[in-house]
């Protein structure tokens, strides 16, 4: 028997993160297939959690865009917290990077241009991913890539942004020297991300890798180095040069 919070019903989890979990669910009155993101219970103690959880909800909202994941409600029920948003019926880019080991050059593009006009959008909103990685960018059979888990989103706006600085947030793999020193974020480390992005769907490798936050951390200071047999033969010599731009420890 499916369980039945409000007027949707939950069929199956499908994710965890370390705040939330997220379900495959449905929605009775609209009859259509939606993910539900429910706050783990214990932080439903924890008025600052549920401040933040209601913030990605409504900061996520006003961006109305096809590569980025939408938002349908936002409701409290029975001691628990929902999140409702579209459910994608792809696969993490995580995933497909994973499955298929790299991406060819005219794919890569494809993804790395509409991941690009979404973060376009979202920066024109001046809201801020803050942890853009592959595990977050979902795959529509439609749309393509999706970006999800606005979770660490912040608004440029907002003075509260400079409360991060020497808290780092993010995934650090694809974390920006300057957030590393303690510095707020910027659009330019959501494109640094990309960046990082990028060259993991070309190579099939991370480019900053380590068996530690520390040792990772430390690789984002170190000169960088393409390892140029792992490109696709048909990327073009260029991409190097813009991949050294966006990557660069100044912002």
């Amino acid at each position: 028997m499916l369980e039945r919070v409000g007027r949707y019903e939950i069929i199956e989890e499908i994710g965890q993160g370390g705040f939330a979990i997220v379900h495959r669910g449905r929605d009775t009155a609209l009859n259509r297939d939606v993910a539900l993101k429910e706050l783990r219970p214990i932080l439903l103690q924890d008025e600052g959690w549920v401040s933040h959880f209601q913030y990605e909800a409504r900061t996520i909202a006003r961006l109305d865009h096809p590569q980025i994941v939408s938002i349908y409600d936002l409701f409290r029920v029975q001691k628990r917290f929902f999140i409702v948003m579209r459910l994608v019926p792809g696969p993490s880019l995580e995933r497909l990077v994973v499955e298929r080991g790299h991406l060819g050059w005219q794919e890569t593009l494809q993804m790395v241009t509409k991941m690009a006009e979404a973060l376009d959008f979202a920066h024109s909103h001046k809201v801020l991913h803050r942890d853009l990685k592959p595990a977050n960018i979902l795959i529509d059979p439609v749309r393509g890539p999706m970006l999800s888990d606005f979770g660490l989103a912040r608004l440029t706006e907002e003075h509260s942004l400079s409360a991060t600085a020497g808290r780092i947030v993010g995934t650090p793999n694809y974390i920006a020297p300057e957030i590393w020193e303690g510095h707020s974020a910027s659009p330019q480390s959501d494109t640094y991300a990309l960046a990082c992005i990028t060259y993991e769907l070309l190579t099939g490798h991370k480019l900053f890798r380590g068996e530690t936050p520390l040792v990772v951390m430390r690789a984002h200071f170190t000169p960088l180095e393409f390892k140029e047999d792992l490109w696709p033969p048909d990327a073009p010599a260029t991409v190097e040069t813009v991949l050294f731009r966006a990557l660069a420890k100044d912002p």
